[in-house]
């Protein structure tokens, strides 16, 4: 599409941050979502911060908002307080997801998958990459009847944009996805 920006080396959040500020500095919000959503996992507090983020309101005024509080030393460690006391009631939901999952091979390459709802698939598709040393997969039903599948790397060695590639989705090489018919899905 000859309007649309793509980056391999940043997420839409940098993009729209450099069209909108050009050369300055990215606050930590912005860094932060783009070390999530490339699952980079460079900062330590990646997760807790994006988990956090998770349940404040989408809009525009809020996280005007989230990014003018979060340069607080005190809101931010506040805000991570929270993300933390969530991401342990998550760790015990992705560890019993996790024990579910099943070899699956895709791209010519094996790793493991395993059916969950989208609201865990960033966690526990980067869980599963973890045990399978190669990439894991999460994926759903949707309502318009097509499997979604979401990927996750830990090796950067990996490329799961790739192997979405190959099923016509995409992403960036440490998180991706594609979708499928429930039958086309089934016999992989």
């Amino acid at each position: 599409k000859p309007y649309a920006t793509f980056g391999k080396t940043a997420c839409a959040s940098i993009l729209v941050w450099r069209h909108l500020h050009g050369d300055e500095p990215l606050p930590t919000m912005v860094e932060l979502i783009d070390d999530a959503d490339r699952n980079l996992n460079v900062h330590e507090d990646v997760i807790p911060f994006m988990i956090a983020l998770s349940v404040e309101p989408t809009t525009f005024a809020r996280w005007s908002e989230l990014l003018s509080e979060l340069q607080s030393p005190g809101h931010y460690s506040e805000f991570l307080a929270k993300g933390r006391i969530m991401q342990e009631y998550e760790d015990v939901k992705i560890d019993m997801l996790v024990r579910d999952s099943f070899p699956i091979k895709l791209g010519g390459m094996t790793g493991l998958a395993v059916n969950s709802n989208k609201f865990f698939a960033h966690r526990v598709a980067t869980k599963l990459s973890e045990y399978s040393k190669t990439f894991g997969a999460v994926f759903y039903l949707r309502q318009d009847g097509n499997v979604e599948v979401s990927l996750r790397r830990t090796d950067p060695d990996v490329d799961v944009e790739r192997i979405a590639a190959t099923f016509s989705g995409g992403g960036h090489p440490g998180a991706a996805a594609f979708s499928l018919p429930v039958a086309r899905f089934n016999e992989l």
